[in-house]
């Protein structure tokens, strides 16, 4: 086998005679010429210590052995050889070293440094590729480390056309480009490394070799003139969408001559209807005194003509408006909220059509009539009677403010007390936490405390809408609930508590607490971890006798993947109990930052510990999670046992991941079972 030694260049005689070379002062005579050597002797000790520093580090080498492993035949390459480069940073290290029958030892690198091992094949046999790792401290003159098997993967040409859906041409001006490194994506270097496409113009296809067993993501700017906004904004494709100004190609060496379609979405044109009201009561006679609003923004846009009994409303129109007419009195008689929605639809038949759809009124209906500029309706007006029969007509919720905006259909009355924001604090309280409370021991109890906090409460239109917002600043990613309780008829001492005028909502993961890739971690909640019994007894004192045995795996996150646009993990193998096998698992943990995973709470206790609850709380006990903290969970299709140091259990990921900002990180796990 060949071998290449990165060597340190020896220390002199000299140099070593100079770690002990202090001169000797006697300060019996002249002041200056001690004051002379003693700075002398100074610089000497610092020299010493430089020296001294720089002896040990030459020392402490590593030499480290591995095998270059074909994904195809699942064995070290055979047929072809290999040239192993190792780098640190840009520095070329180890100039070449070649394999024999795959196999590779390299000797003299440096020890706790992060180090690029570039693997590549003048045969062009199979794809080039980078690792990048991290040598183990080094205690003493030399250390071996196998670094066990570099993944590599024959090619894949791949072909693929991307065109303008509305003329039909390719785009050629896109550069597509993704990584197959293995190790952390944070290197400075990884950008060496990268895949890139090529445009055939004789084609219009854009072409690019990538392994044929390795998972790559391709990504392409859409911003092709550089103005800083993207020239595309919608894709159609397989495995293909848009994320931040990027477009994505997931699981790109499984194009089989792909079409990829990128359309802009046209802003919508806005233009104006005019439309004429009619409102009527009971008797067919004209009804003064209403208004008629924006619903989007809640501004008049009606004026009342006496001379035609009409209201005239001028509004902006999207191919959609929706106008409300807030509750209102007149002539000592209450007429009800109403509302009216102007939809624009086409057929093939009769072309573009509108539909008008009217609630809250006497004459509610839904109907057709030509798509023209200006609309008459005719409304007849709904009393309220006595009786207090209001209605929630619509809410809105703001995710920016949280502020909770409700519309009812006559005007009511509401109490600062009948209105709550309340959220839920849950707690673990084991059964010799405390001689004072109320569990006793052999139980743990999961209770739910809720808590309020302070609301707004501004009354508009006539008290028929009314905004909510919280007083004070909430909690991130809480669970809250804003609760109307009964609403009060004005004129009487009526009271009703309506259904469904309630509002749940998550306030978000705080921007602070950023996702760190090293927080995952994979557990199987066997009430093991590495071998040891995690909690030995339960809270009375009671021996849970258990044994370490095989266990599902699960995929633990932290709740800060709330902040991620995407999160996807590839199982690419796992080791089962020392032996390495291969696999192949998508596992799509947050898509458009929607979570596909289950939010457990931690529960720290025995096997033999009964827990309880007051209300339901998907909890999980059994594993090293911390003991009333919530985390996201899934599973990895594996079934190991723990991982020890004689019995070696663990699966190993690609990820990637892009923030709500945009900023994209991919990189390699290998995760122990817990």
């Amino acid at each position: 086998m060949n071998r290449h030694a990165f060597k340190l260049a020896p220390i002199s005689l000299s140099v070593l005679l100079s770690l002990t070379g202090c001169i000797e002062v006697d300060d019996s005579g002249n002041k200056q010429v001690v004051a002379s050597l003693n700075q002398q002797n100074a610089i000497l000790a610092e020299q010493n210590e430089l020296l001294s520093q720089q002896l040990s580090e030459q020392v402490a080498t590593i030499t480290i052995s591995g095998a270059v492993f074909d994904l195809d035949t699942f064995k070290p390459i055979s047929g072809t050889i290999a040239s192993v480069q190792v780098l640190k940073g840009e520095v070329v290290l180890v100039e070449q070293i070649q394999t024999e029958d795959g196999l590779f030892s390299i000797e003299g690198l440096p020890a706790s440094s992060d180090l690029t091992l570039y693997v590549t094949f003048s045969d062009n046999a199979f794809v080039n590729r980078a690792f990048f790792i991290t040598t183990p401290p080094a205690a003493e003159d030399v250390v071996f480390d196998d670094i066990g098997y570099l993944d590599v993967s024959k090619p894949l040409d791949v072909v693929f056309s991307v065109i303008d859906n509305d003329s039909g041409e390719a785009i050629p001006d896109l550069l597509f480009s993704g990584t197959s490194h293995s190790g952390t994506s944070s290197y400075s270097t990884a950008y060496n490394y990268q895949h890139e496409t090529t445009f055939d113009a004789d084609e219009g296809v854009y072409r690019i070799t990538l392994p044929k067993y390795l998972d790559v993501t391709l990504r392409a700017n859409l911003d092709l003139d550089g103005d800083g906004e993207m020239d595309y904004d919608i894709a159609v494709g397989n495995n293909t969408y848009i994320a931040g100004d990027r477009l994505t190609i997931t699981s790109a060496n499984e194009l089989q001559n792909e079409v990829i379609s990128l359309s802009v979405d046209d802003e919508p044109i806005i233009e104006t209807k005019l439309v004429y009201v009619t409102l009527l009561d009971e008797s067919g006679l004209p009804v003064e005194g209403a208004s008629f609003v924006n619903s989007l923004n809640d501004i008049v846009i009606s004026e009342y003509h006496t001379d035609s009994s009409r209201y005239v409303i001028s509004t902006d129109f999207n191919g959609y408006a929706s106008l409300s007419m807030p509750a209102f009195e007149h002539d000592g008689v209450t007429y009800s909220t109403g509302q009216i929605t102007i939809d624009r639809n086409s057929s093939a038949s009769v072309g573009d059509y509108l539909r008008i759809y009217t609630s809250g009124f006497n004459s509610n209906s839904g109907y057709s009539i030509d798509d023209t500029e200006t609309i008459s309706i005719v409304l007849v007006a709904k009393t309220v009677t006595d009786s207090f029969d209001v209605e929630m007509v619509t809410s809105f919720f703001s995710a920016q403010d949280y502020t909770y905006t409700v519309y009812y259909s006559e005007p009511v009355v509401l109490a600062d007390a009948e209105v709550s924001l309340t959220f839920e604090n849950v707690e673990v309280v084991a059964g010799n936490a405390s001689s004072t409370d109320s569990v006793p021991a052999g139980f743990t109890y999961i209770s739910t405390v809720q808590q309020s906090t302070a609301v707004n409460i501004l009354a508009e239109l006539n008290n028929t809408k009314f905004t909510l917002s919280p007083d004070t600043a909430l909690n991130s990613n809480t669970e809250y609930t804003y609760d109307i309780g009964s609403l009060i008829a004005p004129t009487s001492s009526a009271q009703v508590d309506l259904y469904g005028d309630t509002k749940e909502f998550t306030t978000p993961v705080d921007s602070a607490n950023a996702f760190d890739i090293n927080d995952v971690y994979v557990d199987n909640a066997n009430f093991f971890s590495n071998g040891t019994v995690l909690v030995s007894e339960n809270t009375a004192g009671v021996a849970s006798n258990d044994s370490e045995s095989y266990s599902s795996v699960y995929l633990h996150l932290p709740t800060s993947i709330e902040s991620l646009n995407y999160l996807i993990f590839n199982v690419t193998g796992y080791t089962e109990s020392g032996n390495e096998y291969t696999d192949s698992r998508q596992m799509n943990v947050v898509l458009d930052n929607e979570v596909s995973a289950q939010k457990k709470l931690g529960v720290s206790a025995a096997r033999n510990e009964e827990i309880r609850y007051d209300t339901y709380v998907n909890y999980l006990v059994g594993s090293t999670m911390e003991n009333g903290t919530y985390e996201y969970r899934l599973h990895t299709g594996q079934y190991l046992r723990d991982n020890t140091p004689s019995n070696v259990n663990s699966i190993s990921f690609n990820y990637e991941y892009q923030t709500l900002d945009g900023e994209t990180v991919s990189g390699t796990l290998t995760l122990p079972v817990l």
